[in-house]
């Protein structure tokens, strides 16, 4: 089962330079965590309105969108 926990291990090791400092993971952990309860809470503010499928499939369209296109403007700016 994929746990955030294991999220988080796979993407610090995509974006966190080997050499960072304990302070740098554990605040790249903090924003990472902040994310997903960030996310979670727009699912679930979804979930429990009464907008129509139709208006929630947009909804989370345009998060996966945004979720895209910060990944691809951010990783290839990432130094490793």
């Amino acid at each position: 089962m994929k746990t955030l926990a294991s999220q988080h291990a796979a993407w610090a090791a995509m974006v966190i330079p080997p050499n960072a400092g304990q302070v740098q993971r554990d605040s790249m952990k903090m924003g990472f965590y902040a994310g997903a309860a960030a996310l979670w809470g727009l699912l679930n503010a979804a979930a429990d309105s009464d907008e129509t499928d139709e208006v929630a499939a947009t909804r989370l369209a345009h998060i996966e969108q945004e979720l895209r296109a910060y990944v691809a403007e951010s990783l290839p700016r990432t130094p490793r």
